[in-house]
């Protein structure tokens, strides 16, 4: 009977399905601290500009969220479209900065200095408040270990 129970016990565990990590569970996945939502507003556009300009892209929702990571703050977004068409679309021009936004702005640093990648219809990017973060290679590594956490 005990053998019969451990059988039932293992089948039940190796059926329940993986689901992908969230983005706030992965980012805390590859070891960055203080992760809260994003609340970083432009500093030339009102925020209807601003979500007239990211409707452009056919985003279907966005997750931001400011983690930091060693002693550095990065931006982590996650896009969702349509359909990986569009998602293919964007990620060229994920680092686009609205018209007439100042691009020394809280906002427009981490656009300009992201690197991001594509999971179907989802674009995640990282994204550093600092030029010398990306000149040393911080901003790909934190992409390549939260690609491997989301995929």
């Amino acid at each position: 009977m005990k053998k019969f129970s451990l059988l039932i016990c293992l089948s039940l565990i190796l059926a329940v399905p993986v689901f992908p990590q969230t983005l706030k569970s992965a980012i805390s996945a590859i070891g960055c601290k203080q992760i809260k939502p994003s609340n970083i507003k432009p500093m030339s556009l009102t925020d209807q500009e601003l979500k007239q300009w990211l409707d452009g892209f056919k985003i279907q929702s966005k997750q931001s969220y400011l983690a930091k990571c060693g002693n550095y703050r990065y931006l982590f977004e996650a896009e969702t479209f349509v359909n990986e068409t569009e998602a293919r679309a964007r990620l060229p021009r994920i680092g686009e900065i609205p018209p007439k936004e100042n691009d020394k702005s809280d906002l427009a640093v981490p656009i300009l200095l992201r690197e991001g990648f594509r999971v179907k219809n989802k674009i995640y990017t990282v994204g550093a408040f600092a030029v010398f973060l990306e000149d040393q290679g911080q901003v790909r590594k934190f992409r390549d270990k939260l690609a491997k956490k989301v995929k």
